[in-house]
């Protein structure tokens, strides 16, 4: 009798908790998937390496101040006269500065300061270059000016004077020297030379001529994939140089 009634009770409590669980799934409401919203994704922070490139900045002992001309490492020298960066090409850069020359002859950098790095990584390099992924470089000629050529040095602040640019036309490729010791430098119109810190290796002033016709100089760097060959890879150039200049100083 004690296990029948057992037995009953068991049933009963079983049939109840059946009955329950019926009615809870027959009354719930579906809930709606909740998205998140934009504030509530997680937020990516910036990759070690571009931190690095910023820091370095910040921490920079600027002489000039911050409204000064500058010149960003992405500049490309080859669009030079450019009124716009190609879309297609990402590896371009941005276009390079632009001085006006007026009627001078002659222009003069009495500084040029800040910091530059190649591949993303952290700008440690001045306007004079160095050896960022290339202890040389050797990029080719295009949209009419020049190549640019060095045996000890890669991304360094160049210069061109652009005078009727005939991508037809050769014209004799810059090559920028080990050890800069000349004060008066004279390059062709349409040729890729060297500006650096605008100094020789003594701490002298350099005095740039501007070619027969020219009327703008412009300021940037000639870069290729590895540093050699077709100019392009502007994309993960970092930093920048800030930069005054004097016209026909006398």
């Amino acid at each position: 009798m004690r296990l029948h009634r057992t037995l009953i009770l068991s049933l009963s409590i079983a049939a109840l908790a059946a009955c329950q669980k019926q009615e809870a799934t027959a009354t719930a409401e579906p809930v709606d998937e909740v998205t998140p919203s934009v504030a509530e994704l997680p937020v990516q922070e910036p990759a070690p390496d571009e931190m690095a490139a910023a820091d370095a900045l910040v921490d920079y002992k600027w002489t000039l101040s911050d409204d000064a001309a500058r010149v960003d490492a992405k500049a490309n020298i080859y669009l030079a006269g450019a009124l716009a960066v190609p879309v297609d090409d990402a590896g371009q850069g941005v276009l390079p500065a632009a001085i006006d020359l007026g009627t001078a002859t002659t222009i003069q950098f009495p500084v040029i300061e800040g910091l530059l790095g190649c591949a993303g990584g952290t700008p440690v390099d001045g306007p004079d270059g160095g050896q960022c992924v290339s202890p040389a470089s050797d990029i080719t000629a295009k949209n009419g000016y020049s190549g640019s050529k060095s045996s000890n040095r890669s991304l360094f602040l160049v210069g061109v004077f652009p005078v009727s640019p005939d991508p037809a036309k050769e014209v004799e490729s810059g090559v920028a020297p080990a050890t800069d010791t000349e004060t008066r430098i004279a390059p062709k119109a349409n040729q890729v030379f060297l500006i650096g810190d605008g100094l020789t290796a003594a701490g002298q002033l350099q005095t740039f001529v501007k070619p027969e016709g020219a009327t703008t100089l412009y300021l940037g760097f000639a870069d290729a994939s590895g540093f050699y060959g077709e100019p392009s890879a502007y994309h993960d150039n970092v930093g920048y140089l800030r930069y005054s200049y004097s016209l026909d100083p006398k």
